[in-house]
């Protein structure tokens, strides 16, 4: 995980990791706020919604009861030179995603390469 943080961060991305940012552009302001892994199954809940949110402030722009309740999964490989992500995003009230989420998280085959096949 810290090698797709590393590589992430290399490409410029700015992950919130149970922490939020604000942009502001000509006098208007809007808060974003991330967490870290909010998993379902064999993936660990490590998401503080509290603690990501602790500076924005009750005036600040608020985005609610926009987005349906859901989940999320985000697959990272990488290697030196590459990364690649799968995101796998469902509602909570699918009453089939567990079992989808399953079957894609099983059927994931990493292989790796021998020097002779790179």
């Amino acid at each position: 995980m810290e090698d797709l943080k590393r590589v992430q961060k290399e490409m410029g991305f700015h992950l919130l990791l149970n922490e939020s940012v604000s942009l502001e552009k000509e006098g208007e302001k809007i808060s974003l706020v991330g967490v870290e892994n909010w998993g379902k199954g064999r993936f660990k809940k490590a998401g503080d919604l509290e603690k990501a949110s602790a500076g924005i402030k009750k005036e600040d722009f608020i985005i609610d009861n926009v987005l349906s309740k859901g989940s999320y999964v985000v697959l990272g490989f990488s290697t030196p030179n590459l990364l690649q992500q799968v995101v796998l995003i469902w509602n909570d009230d699918d009453v089939y995603a567990d079992q989808i989420i399953e079957r894609i998280l099983n059927s994931v085959e990493l292989i790796t390469l021998t020097e002779e096949q790179k």
